[in-house]
């Protein structure tokens, strides 16, 4: 895919490719978007306040014209030599409107007025026509392509002048500034012819370009065409005349813009194209006389209509309902600027001296799926006018999309070109004529404000000034239009749409609405294949009309047959809505649903019964509500209505109901201290209309911050988790919803000291594997007591917790011959008394292991053990058995202290055995015995006859 730059002169966006140098073409892998700000516009209203535009009659003589300007202070800053205007600068200080009076009483003046500077206003087989949409035969094109089939001279001969910032038509080294500005000459206008350049603003022949404005308007008049390269021209055989009246910031001076007229008629231009324009301009004066305030310009346009010329100028880029100057002058032709689908572009101006529509685009689009915003594509420079001065990029060139008027005017003018191609001798009138009598009409029927005369149609202007039939445009080939379209309204909101998908070659479909069944513009554009669709967020009970056709970059089929459908009704409004008292905080609302197409109902609510907020949103048959957190004692006035998508019922009936009052206050709290972390408080419930209740407490009875809350008609609260020792004052208030009570009285409670220190800590080693522990209770009021053991008495961690008045302890599973360090503390709640002594205890050994272990074999099935117990202290043996030799041991027996023989039965006739014994006590294990093995006896001999 090919990428372009996307400037728009109003804001733009882009998207690049370059083309560097002398052509050099470099294409990119995929559009990369930038924000380029290419125009600055200068408005009406802007006029210069240090310098004044003078138009000295023909007679007055040089020497004079001195004398009034040094007789005045003011400095020349500007000459049209031509159209005999001067550009003067006023001393510091001084009073424009006393020069302008003195000037207009001289009889040297013709005329005089503030100074004003404009502003730009933003298939063959050249490769990048496909994206050229304006140039195609298309309901959004100008039908150009149609036109160079019956214009076969494509508009040579003709002259047209463009007035711009210059044009890319040739090498040059300039400067700018002190900056450097090589110029080249733009690839794709290698063919085109020039004639005549003038720069008004350097005074000499070189007008190149240094913005890049100018270039991309003389693409669309007369760019190369049929050469293999870039875009297309719309009279690629005119000869153009670039003047530069415009710098490179985009600005010109009227005396420029006058002298540049006067130029292009004086050197023999047959059409002036310009692009340009005073924003704010366009309304007639007292005398009902337009553009009067320019001064030279009114002059200098009447100077080229009467020598033939025909002069093209753009309609404007505010959104106004006025056209500016240049176009608003009636001998000029007036451009606006149209999209794709042949709507007017949103920020073209209208009004009634709009005499034309063609396309200038539209850059938040992709109405002809192409994959870019639908801008008017021509190559002039790759980068904004500050980097091409900077970096001096003159030799770098994109094709580039623009939009604007600025864009739509040359195709006119190009139009014009083909025209006076074909019979040079046309009138200005004549020329006119044929433009505007072959335009399709668009809006409202005939000529309007917006249109004009209606949409450019190159072809039928070449056509009808020849006498012959405007070409029929060849279809293309697998776009066949879409059939059997039905609309059908689902909700109020909803329309939905399905058609028969006949095209084998569509990127697209394109889905055209109209509320009147005539004026019909795009409301989508959907993918390949598609055939359905659903709008959506549409008016109630309103009748929407629609049209289908499939779409292939700018070609399109024919429309399937329109289909109609009416929007639902608005949902009915819900009645008998009543509001009811619950509590201080909560109002009950209840409805009749009225409705059988709703989406859901509104609830909205007023605390004075005129301005009313949005409550709530329920889901549909919703037929209730209750709305809580309210403020007490205040009255509520309610509404409700039912909606679907944009589309509301009327209200119900109001309905209003005035919230409780606020709980009333708890009374005579008390606090009392149960122990060292618990205090119990209790009140009387006087209210009875509380959600709950909410306790707060303060350390110094100054300060108080909730520390609890207790449920409806609670009239107790425990306060745990205290330290010892510690006042502590509290308050209860009762609330519902956000309201609360007032507060109770104050109540306050020390808690109990911490329980008391355990002393006289002993320990005992009971056995290898327990140590017995006592002490002596010291404390009354303890929950209990934490036993905390050391290895190394240093490090403790708590072993375990016993009950109140619990004075041993005893401490099993410890390993043998380990020395541990005990101490004990009481505790309650949170709080834990001082230690106790601490007292240490070292394990008794391990058992000593058994000796002497013999194993016999008593028969086949039983092995008796004997051995000798060497232990005083264990808790008994355990008996292990090997069946691989003394290999891997399972334990088969556990046998009780002293036992000194164990039986092994249920064994294998003829098998061997290993065995082993050892002694334990809790987890201590003495050493293994001494192994001993058996071999059972053979199973019995079978008893014989």
């Amino acid at each position: 895919m090919k990428s372009f730059v996307f400037g728009v002169l109003l804001a733009t966006v882009a998207l690049v490719v370059a083309i560097a140098g002398h052509g050099a073409e470099t294409r990119a892998s995929s559009p990369a978007f930038n924000a380029v700000q290419l125009g600055h516009a200068v408005g009406h209203a802007a006029a210069r306040s240090d310098e004044i535009t003078v138009r000295f009659k023909h007679a007055a003589s040089a020497p004079a014209i001195l004398s009034l300007n040094l007789q005045h202070g003011v400095s020349v800053t500007g000459t049209g030599r031509s159209s005999g205007t001067q550009r003067l600068r006023l001393l510091p200080g001084a009073d424009i409107e006393a020069a302008l009076a003195a000037y207009r009483a001289s009889p040297l003046v013709a005329e005089a007025g503030p100074a004003h500077d404009a502003s730009i206003l933003g298939t063959p087989n050249d490769p990048w026509f496909s994206y050229q949409w304006d140039m195609e035969s298309s309901d959004g094109g100008m039908w150009a392509d149609g036109a160079w089939d019956l214009a076969t001279h494509h508009g040579q001969g003709s002259v047209v002048a463009v007035i711009d910032t210059g044009v890319a038509y040739e090498d040059y080294n300039g400067s700018l500034n002190g900056q450097s500005q090589n110029f080249k000459r733009a690839p794709d206008l290698a063919g085109t012819s020039f004639v005549s350049p003038w720069d008004f603003a350097n005074n000499d022949s070189h007008a190149n370009d240094d913005h890049g404005h100018g270039t991309h308007v003389t693409g669309t008049i007369a760019q190369t065409t049929n050469n293999n390269y870039g875009a297309a021209g719309v009279a690629y055989q005119a000869t153009i005349m670039p003047l530069k009246a415009m710098d490179y910031k985009g600005e010109g001076s009227d005396v420029n813009i006058a002298e540049a007229i006067h130029y292009a008629v004086d050197h023999n231009a047959d059409v002036i194209n310009m692009s340009l324009g005073w924003p704010g301009s366009g309304a007639p004066d007292a005398n009902g006389i337009v553009c009067s305030d320019i001064v030279g310009l009114n002059e200098a346009l009447d100077y080229a209509y009467q020598h033939g010329v025909v002069v093209v100028a753009a309609a404007g880029n505010e959104s106004a309902t006025t056209v500016v100057c240049p176009a608003a002058y009636p001998s000029v032709i007036a451009v606006a600027a149209t999209r794709f689908d042949t709507q007017a572009a949103f920020y073209s101006n209208s009004g009634s001296a709009v005499d034309i529509a063609a396309p200038g685009g539209d850059p938040y689009v992709d109405q002809n799926g192409d994959g870019y915003g639908d801008g008017i594509l021509q190559e002039t420079f790759c980068f904004d006018p500050d980097s091409l001065l900077s970096f001096n990029l003159y030799g770098s060139f994109c094709g580039v999309f623009n939009v604007g008027t600025s864009m739509a005017s040359p195709h006119v003018a190009g139009t014009a070109a083909l025209l006076l191609g074909e019979n040079g001798s046309l009138t200005p009138d004549e020329v006119r004529t044929y433009i505007e009598s072959t335009a399709r009409d668009a809006g409202a029927s005939g000529r309007d404000s917006i249109y004009g005369a209606g949409l450019l149609d190159a072809a039928g202007a070449v056509a009808s000034l020849l006498g012959v039939p405007k070409p029929v445009p060849t279809p293309f080939p697998g776009l066949d239009a879409p059939t059997g379209l039905t609309a059908a309204a689902l909700s109020t909101s909803r329309i939905d749409l399905a058609w028969r998908d006949n095209a084998t070659n569509e990127t697209a479909y394109q889905v055209e609405r109209s509320t009147d069944g005539l004026n019909f513009s795009q409301i989508v554009l959907l993918g390949a294949n598609a055939s359905s669709y659903s709008n959506t967020n549409l008016a109630a009970a309103t009748t929407f009309t629609y049209r289908v056709r499939a779409v292939n970059g700018s070609h399109h089929s024919p429309y399937s047959n329109i289909a109609s459908a009416a929007t639902q009704p608005a949902p009915a409004p819900p009645s008998g809505l009543t509001a009811t008292t619950v509590s201080s905080s909560r109002i009950d609302l209840h409805w009749t649903d009225n409705a059988t197409n709703e989406a859901a109902f509104k609830v909205e609510r007023s605390t004075d019964g005129v301005n009313f907020i949005q409550a709530a949103i329920l889901v549909a048959n919703s037929t209730s509500y209750s709305n809580t957190n309210l403020t007490s004692s205040t009255a509520y006035t309610y509404r409700v209505r039912a909606y679907e998508g944009p589309n509301y019922s009327a209200f119900s009936n109001t309905a209003a109901a005035t919230t409780q009052p606020t709980p009333a206050a708890p009374t005579g709290l008390t606090a009392t201290a149960i122990s060292s972390s618990r205090i119990d408080l209790a009140w009387t419930d006087n209210a009875g209309n509380e959600a709950g209740f909410k306790i707060e407490r303060s350390i110094d009875g100054v300060n108080f911050s909730q520390v609890g809350t207790a449920p409806v008609n609670a009239t107790a609260f425990s306060n745990t988790n205290l330290p010892p020792a510690t006042v502590y004052t509290y308050r209860v208030r009762a609330y519902d919803g956000p309201n609360n009570s007032l507060y109770s009285n104050n109540a306050s409670a020390t808690t109990q000291p911490a329980p008391a220190a355990p002393t006289n800590l002993t320990v005992t080693a009971a056995s290898t594997s327990r140590i017995d522990l006592k002490w002596t209770d010291n404390a009354t009021n303890e929950a209990g007591f934490r036993i905390e053991r050391s290895p190394d008495g240093a490090t403790f961690s708590q072993i375990a917790l016993v009950g109140a008045n619990v004075t041993a302890y005893s401490n099993t599973g410890l390993t043998a011959s380990t020395t541990f360090t005990y101490r004990v503390r009481a505790y309650e709640g949170p709080n834990n008394s001082a230690y106790s002594n601490a007292a240490t205890a070292t394990t008794q050994s391990a058992p000593a292991a058994p000796t002497s272990l013999t194993a016999t074999a008593i028969t086949s099935s039983r092995i008796d053990l004997s051995w000798t117990d060497n232990s005083t202290n264990e808790a008994g043996f355990t008996v292990e058995r090997s069946t691989n030799g003394g290999v891997s041991f399972l334990q088969i027996g556990s046998l009780a202290a002293n036992v000194t023989r164990y039986s092994n039965t249920n064994l294998t006739a003829g098998a061997g055995y290993s065995y082993r014994v050892r002694a334990y006590e809790g987890s201590n294990y003495s050493a293994y015995s001494n192994t001993a093995a058996a071999t059972t006896l053979p199973p019995p001999a079978a008893p014989g006859n």
